[in-house]
């Protein structure tokens, strides 16, 4: 079944007209394509019409089949992290917030879900809001097994949630990391960049509570990153780390400049200079 023709199973079961299951999303005209598959629809506007329509994603992707739920759904999620992510950089938090409660009763990836809370919480209403029974539901999923070190989704969990833990919880995540990739450089380069990120994050946190604990062993890890184009910005931000936490004024300002003059600026607070994320 085609995503147009589990749309129309649905609108069918509701007994809803096109106009009003298109809502304000579609005009008539091109939701009519879009149920006939004369006309693609972007992943967030179909997540949009899921939640308009209370409908439910698994019953959804189990009527569009197999073969799309392991990857016309994989590439919706991307999409809308994706996204999460452009309204992050761009400091868009009514964008935020809207990406938040959509992905919230439509998505299914833990760390999708996540990810948008981290968001949302940091462009608005800050972690103060955050619910503790979210913080321990996120460190159980990460330590849900004994290798949780080695799993890609386990570590893009850690990265986004960092800001959240106390200094001990941070402190054994980190150290593990550190044990677990002693030689980052014989990984693939996924393990390299998500590793490279969740150490960035670590940094940024030990600036922001004061705290200097593993650091020489962090920047280690990074002089140990091959030169590859993918992991430039995250090797550049651990020299940016390393100039503020050792007070070092004239490479943060050189970095800093570097950074505004090619467009990444909003990257960087105006109170500290420092990345949020």
């Amino acid at each position: 079944m085609t995503i147009g023709q589990a749309l129309e199973k649905e609108r069918k079961i509701r007994h809803l007209t096109e106009k009003e299951m298109a809502g304000d999303i579609f005009s008539v005209a091109n939701y009519s394509k879009i149920e006939r598959g004369l006309q693609e629809i972007r992943a967030q506007d179909l997540f949009k019409l899921i939640l308009r329509n209370n409908i439910d994603w698994n019953n959804f992707v189990s009527e569009i089949g197999i073969d799309l739920n392991a990857s016309q759904s994989y590439r919706l999620e991307q999409n809308m992290s994706e996204k999460v992510d452009k309204a992050f950089c761009a400091k868009d938090s009514e964008t935020a917030s809207e990406l938040n409660e959509i992905i919230q009763n439509s998505s299914r990836d833990v760390c999708l879900c996540v990810k948008a809370i981290m968001v949302d919480l940091a462009l608005s209403k800050g972690f103060s809001k955050l619910d503790p029974a979210i913080h321990d539901k996120v460190i159980k999923k990460i330590l849900m097994n004994d290798s949780w070190t080695k799993d890609i989704d386990s570590l893009k969990l850690l990265c986004n949630t960092m800001l959240i833990y106390s200094d001990d919880e941070l402190y054994f995540f980190i150290s593990s990391i550190l044990r677990k990739y002693k030689n980052i450089e014989d990984y693939s380069s996924a393990y390299q960049y998500v590793v490279g990120l969740i150490c960035i994050n670590y940094l940024d946190n030990c600036y922001r509570r004061k705290r200097a604990f593993k650091l020489e062993e962090v920047f280690n890890l990074f002089n140990k990153l091959p030169n590859m184009p993918n992991l430039f910005f995250l090797k550049v931000l651990a020299k940016y780390y390393r100039a503020l936490l050792s007070n070092d004024q004239r490479t943060v300002d050189k970095i800093y400049h570097f950074c505004i003059e090619y467009g990444y600026g909003k990257y960087f607070t105006e109170s500290i200079k420092g990345l949020i994320d």
